[in-house]
């Protein structure tokens, strides 16, 4: 598959097949919310704040919408927890190797970003931490992000962090698993920040190749392909049964 890319000089970032996020955009938040272990994507939709470095393509320019389909399997190992001694949380570190981002901005894109070895994953469930401003608080919410090597010393950092004091789920310790469509409230937090830093070696506090900044908006679930398979077959069944009550 050839690449798709928007550049920092000779900064690419790679495509992704269009047709899965195509349907993906078409049947976003039909599932069930009923936990499921297996792949999962969730849809963040929303809108760009700031812009900075550079210089990058007219789509990605404040006001301007975003997508990032976040695929992730809701069976993932727990690595570690943290309880909290005060409410009794937990802060989960899930393993990122099975992490994909799908980030578009407007027509441009999509463009794909995969676990190279570098990347968390990071959920609360009632975890006192905290927010921008320093407020110290009971939080629920993701973090997520992934960086890649894009060669001769640069790299792309893609975060996704969702965070808030809205009690949006409780994750059994004994069964750590995801929702395969996210809980109401997610995109309702404090913090619901989407960031991109473009960055070369030993600047990526400062994002020395420019930086993407968005808002979330809004949170969904997209259909996996079997999702599809069921879907069609359940049609069929419903039109063979209304062919033969006619007969």
């Amino acid at each position: 598959m050839g690449k798709r890319a928007f550049s920092v000089g000779a900064n690419p970032l790679r495509a992704w097949s269009g047709a899965v996020a195509s349907a993906a955009l078409l049947l976003a938040g039909t599932v069930p919310t009923a936990a499921q272990a297996g792949p999962t994507t969730w849809d963040f939709r929303g809108s760009i704040i700031d812009v900075g470095g550079g210089p990058y393509p007219s789509q990605i320019a404040n006001g301007n919408p975003f997508d990032v389909m976040l695929g992730f399997n809701t069976s993932l190992p727990v690595n570690f927890a943290v309880i909290d001694s005060t409410t009794g949380g937990r802060k989960y570190t899930l393993a990122p190797s099975a992490l994909n981002m799908s980030v578009s901005f407007g027509a441009l894109g999509p463009f794909d970003f995969t676990y190279t070895g570098t990347g968390s994953y990071i959920v609360r469930d009632n975890f006192t931490d905290t927010l921008p401003g320093g407020l110290l608080a009971p939080l629920d919410g993701i973090s997520v992000q992934l960086t890649e090597d894009d060669g001769g010393g640069k790299f792309t950092q893609v975060s996704l962090v969702l965070r808030g004091t809205a009690d949006v789920w409780a994750i059994d310790w004994q069964n750590p698993m995801l929702p395969a469509a996210p809980p109401a409230g997610l995109a309702g937090m404090q913090l619901e920040q989407f960031y991109v830093c473009q960055f070369t070696t030993g600047h990526a506090n400062d994002c020395d190749l420019g930086h993407i900044e968005g808002q979330v908006t809004s949170v969904s679930s997209v259909p996996e392909p079997g999702t599809y398979a069921l879907m069609g077959a359940g049609l069929l069944a419903l039109g063979v049964a209304r062919r033969k009550t006619k007969r």
